[in-house]
């Protein structure tokens, strides 16, 4: 094995995880072996440094050790002897575990080799309320554990949690960003309206339909696809069907990256709704955002978490406060109705993306950090479970 770097993520399967794998493999002085409980799409995936768990007896053992009364083994707890082998390999500088809990798993490898250990936070980790939250991120903040995250949204929320300032770093995903190419006025047809994103609560997709049915009620001609697939979709067909935009509205479903990117170098405007969920889930980031500035697309999304990170109010597009479907509507028909405003937000947005979320310099930034850590690392040993901690 070549790798200096082992990753560890739970899954690799959805259009939203293409960023994941891309930043990954990205790193040109460190090579990762990535270990996966779950590898679906190879479309996203066309990589070979991956290992892909099997745990179907596991599963079922899983299954008796419930009837049994007793707790349920992760997935790489299930895999410990081969996992303990890998991360003990001398050339392996640095453990990461991307996810909460996935690096509450993983801290039961890490912690008896001297290596650095860096765990990724996301929205589900921080945000949500949930044993991730309350339980296991209590757990490893009190490690020797490095933590990185997306957005300072994210870093803030882990601070007040009880992460150390410290100890946590901020990354930008990185995402192509080719030249710019403005678009042709002469188009014909309908103006496109491109949205993207899981069909969930907190991507609050019902307030895509009321945003298009707003549209539709001053007047503005449109055709919009949304990309993306979840269990809210039954609700979101009612929805079209009710509000009478049938003819204007598409829902594409989940498809490869390529397809997504090759429609926002085709659309006029994105619209990209977040709301703050039941369980406390938002939009930490929003990738998406970053592919549509690099694509050169204007944006008019929610003020929330991260996304004022990416979006820039007036300068790259829009940003309203969550649930202000009506502005949302005047926000994206001035766009459509105004090639020349939409083309200097794109403009600008393209600019803003080559300097903060371009794949390149970003993965030279993701470089940097990594030899930091195993710089600062050296000497050091791990440490026991600290008080609290599951260890198997």
């Amino acid at each position: 094995m070549k790798a200096d770097l082992v990753s560890f993520v739970q899954v690799l399967g959805f259009r939203s995880e293409t960023w994941l794998y891309r930043q990954l493999v990205s790193p040109t002085e460190h090579h990762a072996l990535v270990c996966t409980h779950k590898h679906i799409n190879r479309r996203d995936y066309p990589y070979s440094r991956v290992y892909t768990s099997a745990a179907l007896g596991r599963r079922l053992l899983n299954r008796c050790r419930c009837l049994l009364g007793m707790p349920r083994w992760g997935w790489i707890q299930n895999h410990r002897r081969l996992f303990s082998r890998v991360v003990s390999l001398p050339q392996v500088q640095l453990i990461q575990a991307h996810f909460g809990w996935t690096g509450y798993g993983a801290w039961d490898l890490a912690r008896h080799v001297p290596k650095p250990y860096l765990v990724w936070l996301y929205g589900s980790d921080v945000f949500r309320n949930g044993p991730c939250r309350h339980r296991e991120l209590p757990c490893l903040f009190r490690t020797r554990a490095s933590f990185a995250c997306t957005s300072q949204a994210l870093r803030g929320e882990a601070i007040r949690l009880g992460c150390d300032p410290a100890r946590i770093t901020v990354v930008y995903p990185g995402v192509p960003v080719p030249a710019y190419q403005p678009r042709d006025p002469r188009c014909s047809g309908r103006p496109r309206i491109l949205s993207a994103g899981r069909l969930v609560g907190s991507k609050d997709p019902l307030g895509l339909v009321r945003v298009a049915s707003c549209l539709k009620d001053i007047g503005i001609a449109f055709q919009w696809q949304h990309f993306g697939d979840g269990p809210m979709r039954p609700a979101v067909e009612l929805g079209i069907a009710e509000s009478g935009i049938r003819d204007n509205f598409t829902l594409e479903g989940e498809v490869a990256n390529d397809s997504v990117l090759a429609a926002m170098r085709a659309a006029n405007a994105m619209v990209h709704i977040a709301q703050i969920a039941p369980d406390g889930g938002r939009e930490s980031f929003g990738v998406v955002l970053a592919e549509a500035a690099a694509s050169g697309l204007p944006v008019i999304a929610s003020r929330l978490g991260g996304i004022p990170e990416i979006v820039e109010d007036l300068t790259t597009g829009f940003l309203v406060e969550p649930g202000a479907y009506p502005e949302m509507a005047e926000h994206a028909a001035a766009l459509l109705s105004n090639p020349a405003l939409a083309d200097r937000l794109g403009r600008q947005a393209h600019e803003r993306a080559s300097r903060c979320f371009n794949a390149e310099v970003q993965a030279r930034q993701l470089d940097s950090f990594y030899d930091r850590l195993i710089a600062q690392s050296c000497g050091n040993s791990g440490s026991g479970c600290p008080p609290g901690f599951a260890s198997t």
